[in-house]
């Protein structure tokens, strides 16, 4: 049940962000809360892809802050905190090896359907949380029909 109910708010998520390039906050608590209670990772594996969420976040920061000589905060048009949060959401479902493959792979899909988008409706954001909830719902699936693989 939880497993559905888990799929619902990823859809939700999607829609919400094409269509209005914001996701209510509460559904970010209910993705970790719902991941969390169907997931069956080890909580050191949980803190170990926090870790490299957060130095992902600071590597990013840091890559702005020297290419544009001042401090930026990713979150200035950049990355927005939903996308930061989602990302955070969804840490439960990984251990940290796949964690980081569904970040690469998620962000390198999210990307590719953003620049297809593109061709018929030009956008100045990428609903990223939205994608990324497209991809996480993949991957479920993927791990449910072929567990061998993660």
């Amino acid at each position: 049940m939880f497993f559905y109910t888990l799929i619902f708010l990823l859809v939700f998520c999607f829609f919400q962000d094409v269509k209005y390039r914001g996701v209510y906050w509460f559904i970010f608590p209910l993705i970790f809360i719902t991941s969390f209670i169907i997931s069956q990772i080890p909580t050191n594996q949980m803190y170990i892809s926090s870790l490299f969420l957060i130095g992902m976040m600071l590597m990013l920061t840091v890559y702005l802050s020297i290419k544009n000589n001042k401090i930026i905060l990713i979150t200035d048009g950049f990355f927005s905190i939903g996308d930061i949060l989602f990302l955070a959401a969804v840490i439960p479902l990984f251990h940290f090896n796949e964690y980081i493959i569904f970040f690469t792979i998620g962000t390198s899909f999210t990307l590719f359907i953003h620049l297809i988008v593109q061709l018929y409706k030009k956008q100045n954001t990428i609903p990223y949380a939205g994608y990324m909830s497209l991809v996480t719902i993949s991957f479920l699936f993927l791990k449910e029909q072929i567990p061998f693989l993660m």
